[in-house]
């Protein structure tokens, strides 16, 4: 068995100049030295491309791909494309990895013989360089298991374990060659969330490493999870109803990970006043409802209070206090 075999490195760039460099010296520096790193400019109106270009001219490992502007999507799908290693990373252009990260999870997944190996993040303001708490990823500890099956692997999802942020997984690359999976370009918002769910179900060997070898970097000026327009957002939610419809009655926990979901929607939208919003508003609030009506016992005590806010027509009171509060803080 191959000890050292190849490694892509997926790393999506749009308008990340101020990051760029770091994030691809974490990934040319690692300790482990068989790589192959594949940026794909998403068509950048900074000087990412350039910044880039420059790195890529000085170390053979990099390939450098430019793209018109198609969206996060449709870069990670170049990138995919374009893998030459037995195993795939994604890394997003803000972030970084450790420096062992890729020797420890290809050792993982030889050890397992894994498909995936799922490993534990960490999080960073990226104006102060504060490291977060865990919870601003996930709410609860990291999985205590080596091992599971997809189902498994979504049940730690839903349960509030581990998160659907998909650069969260180390992949074999039989997985995207074999199953023909893809980031769908038609959900503008959650692409991972509508990513883990289609994915996870056909996955028989997953592996877990509790180490935090990826470093998330939270509240970035311009960042893509920063502000939504309504299209954004109603995308997500189109993709969330097909996967309520296909998940809701799969694991317990599901119906508390979905409404979840749908209240961060709702949080997502740009304003609760124009007819746009306020359309959309009352479409995710009926699909909330509707869920709560049989699912609400299995509820924790913060999210019974938010659906009762909801249902007596106080939750945008509840948000507008909310976000006060929010920037009160900071």
């Amino acid at each position: 068995m191959d000890q050292t075999p190849l490694v892509t490195i997926v790393i999506p760039a749009y308008n990340v100049a101020e990051y760029i460099d770091e994030c691809i010296a974490s990934a040319t520096n690692q300790t482990y030295k068989n790589l192959q790193v594949v940026i794909v400019d998403d068509g950048s109106t900074d000087n990412t491309f350039e910044r880039c270009n420059v790195l890529a001219q000085a170390d053979s490992r990099i390939c450098l791909i430019h793209e018109d502007n198609a969206g996060l999507a449709s870069a990670r799908n170049k990138g995919i494309e374009s893998a030459r290693g037995k195993y795939i990373m994604l890394l997003d252009g803000d972030d970084t990895i450790r420096l062992t990260a890729v020797e420890k999870l290809v050792q993982c997944a030889t050890l397992h013989n894994s498909d995936l190996v799922v490993f534990d993040l960490c999080a960073v303001d990226s104006q102060t360089g504060e490291l977060l708490p865990r919870t601003v990823m996930n709410p609860l500890p990291f999985p205590q298991i080596k091992q599971s099956n997809g189902e498994g692997c979504l049940h730690q999802i839903y349960s509030g374990h581990i998160g659907n942020y998909a650069p969260g997984f180390f992949y074999r690359r039989e997985i995207f060659e074999k199953g023909g999976f893809r980031f769908s370009s038609d959900v503008l918002f959650l692409e991972d969330v509508n990513f883990v769910n289609s994915i996870l179900p056909h996955i028989e060997r997953i592996a877990y490493l509790s180490e935090p070898l990826y470093i998330y970097k939270c509240n970035r000026s311009g960042s893509l999870t920063n502000s939504k327009s309504v299209k954004q957002v109603r995308s997500a939610f189109s993709m969330l109803q097909r996967v309520i419809t296909e998940r809701k009655n799969t694991d317990a926990d599901f119906p508390n990970y979905a409404v979840n979901l749908l209240f961060f929607l709702i949080s997502c939208l740009p304003s609760l006043t124009d007819s746009d919003s306020k359309s959309l508003y009352h479409e995710v609030e009926k699909a909330i409802i509707g869920l709560s009506s049989s699912y609400f016992s299995r509820f924790d005590s913060h999210l019974k209070l938010k659906v009762l806010c909801l249902d007596l027509h106080l939750y945008p009171l509840f948000l507008k206090l909310h976000r006060k509060t929010r920037t009160l803080r900071k």
